[in-house]
């Protein structure tokens, strides 16, 4: 696992936002996923993709900003490769 992603949570099935009196019929059940605890940061967009598209390139510990949603798939699934998972998203 990569450094950074120790911060990270692993997140799945969860009771959270439920009354302890809803029944289990609207309980969602997802796919486990992981979760950044902060924004997606210009020094890892840089290190995922190679470049930094943001038009205020301040630190690399701001958010990376001016990225399409296009850009934002690819780089989520360059992102899982790099940590050893499949890629998430399909581009048409």
């Amino acid at each position: 696992m990569i450094g950074w992603m120790a911060d990270w949570k692993e997140r799945g099935e969860s009771p959270y936002g439920r009354r302890h009196d809803e029944p289990d019929e609207h309980l969602v059940r997802t796919s486990s996923f992981y979760i950044s605890p902060t924004q997606v940061t210009q020094g890892l967009y840089m290190a995922v993709m190679g470049h930094n598209p943001s038009d205020n390139p301040a630190s690399n510990a701001h958010p990376v900003e001016t990225v399409s949603w296009r850009e934002a798939v690819r780089f989520c699934n360059a992102l899982s490769e790099r940590c050893g998972l499949a890629p998430a998203y399909t581009i048409g």
